[in-house]
């Protein structure tokens, strides 16, 4: 499976594990979904930084970022968007698995 169809599947998935969080009363459920939705987000990100280093390109809403123009710039921008998305999966297990 090609990455960017993950990437926008991850992307949906934090969208429909976030609904449930609307209609739900209890406390437990609600870290539930947020914690599935959160896991989503970060994987999100780590499947948009992978994809990033296999075309050489990063897509950030109206710029591109090219590997071949800016290393610099895009191997920063790569590794913070790796970062925050390790940061957010660390988040959502803390919330699924510890959180009392």
């Amino acid at each position: 499976m090609p990455i960017k169809p993950l990437t926008w599947i991850l992307a949906g998935l934090f969208l429909l594990f976030g609904l449930p969080l609307l209609a739900t009363d209890g406390e437990a459920g609600r870290r539930f979904w947020a914690g599935l939705s959160t896991l989503s987000l970060g994987g999100f990100a780590l499947s948009m930084a992978h994809d990033a280093l296999l075309s050489g390109q990063l897509r950030l809403q109206n710029s591109t970022i090219y590997y071949a123009r800016q290393p610099r710039v895009f191997w920063a921008m790569v590794a913070l968007i790796a970062a925050a998305g390790l940061a957010t999966l660390g988040t959502a297990l803390w919330l699924l698995f510890f959180k009392a």
